[in-house]
């Protein structure tokens, strides 16, 4: 087994054939642990000179993979890994079946070789990650003291084979609700929505999509910074061309009046981000176009409906449950000491 240690953006993005690979390979991933969204987010985000990816090999295969960067919080320096905090639902390392035992030891080894003064501070774990199970082993092995809370939730629907079932195990109140609001809009005005799924349609539409957002309230028009819709506008290329990124529209009177940002992974709908005009309220065309995404994907086969991180009270209204996600860290020892 041969780890080696990755400080350069230019070596970084060398890995993406591998990593595709390594992605592939790791059945519990999503796609913001893929190269297609990390290499993006590092592009816009990082730091020369503060990457510190972990790559694993066995042979010439790459099997693991701790892809992190150093950053401060106050005075405290930290190790997070790539995607940062607040535009990555999910994070993690990634390893091949088999292989997640020999990254944490290869990362634990490096970091208390190098002697090195970072908080090791992971955020967005699932609970089914491998991280979740064996850090605590392996940091109890080496001394090392470890926090472990819950930070967040990702409120998720477990789909049924059926539009039909789906409604009839919503609360009655809210399955009122939901029929109330799609015949409304049906009987009201003209509604019609579609998807926008290949790249270059994408890169058409993603003006309308900013513009939506904005309008949604004064919080999401303030989000828009520079560098923050230049990474929207290359990730939603990247993610796209790989299949994945998708928008969703809903006109009322011919007009745009909502819209959702989506992923598809073949396995589920992760819903990353939204917005309406308020001057079509009256319509609750965010409702009326989550009707007919989640009966999309229902109809696909799909098998989870992801309303990725946030506790907000409508994803249980569409019959969401709470799936956990979790922070952990680990202080170096001889800052312990």
């Amino acid at each position: 087994m041969r780890p080696h240690l990755i400080t350069s953006t230019a070596e970084f993005a060398k890995l993406r054939p591998s990593w595709e690979a390594l992605f592939h390979a790791c059945s519990w991933a999503t796609v913001f642990q893929s190269p297609q969204w990390q290499l993006t987010w590092w592009q816009h985000f990082g730091r020369e000179g503060s990457l510190r990816a972990l790559a694993l090999y066995d042979g010439e295969t790459l099997v693991g993979l701790a892809p992190f960067y150093i950053t401060r919080e106050g005075k405290t320096p930290l190790l997070r890994l790539v995607g940062g905090i607040d535009l990555t639902d999910y994070l993690d390392v990634l390893a091949r079946p088999g292989y997640e035992s020999h990254l944490w030891e290869a990362v634990l080894d490096t970091w208390l070789g190098e002697q090195c003064e970072c908080t090791l501070d992971l955020h967005s774990l699932r609970a089914d990650s491998p991280t979740v199970r064996l850090l605590p082993e392996h940091a109890s092995a080496h001394h090392i003291a470890l926090t472990h809370q819950q930070e967040t939730v990702c409120p998720v629907i477990a789909l049924p084979a059926s539009w039909e079932a789906y409604q009839a195990a919503l609360p009655s109140k809210a399955r009122h609700e939901l029929r109330r609001k799609l015949r409304k809009a049906g009987r009201d005005a003209l509604t019609s929505w579609y998807i926008v799924a290949h790249p270059t349609a994408i890169a058409e539409d993603l003006p309308r999509f900013f513009h939506l957002h904005e309008q949604s309230s004064p919080e999401k028009a303030a989000f828009w910074t520079p560098t923050r819709r230049a990474f929207f506008e290359a990730m939603a290329v990247e993610m796209s061309r790989a299949g994945w990124l998708k928008l969703a529209f809903l006109l009322v009177n011919g007009a745009p009046a909502a819209t959702f940002m989506f992923f598809d992974d073949g396995e589920r709908f992760l819903l990353y981000n939204s917005g309406f005009d308020p001057a079509f309220d009256a319509f609750s065309p965010g409702w009326v176009l989550l009707g007919y995404l989640i009966e999309h994907a229902i109809r696909l086969g799909r098998r989870e409906f992801d309303f990725l991180r946030g506790d907000e009270a409508y994803k249980y209204e569409f019959g969401a449950r709470s799936c956990p996600l979790f922070n952990m860290r680990l202080i170096p020892p001889h800052r312990t000491a």
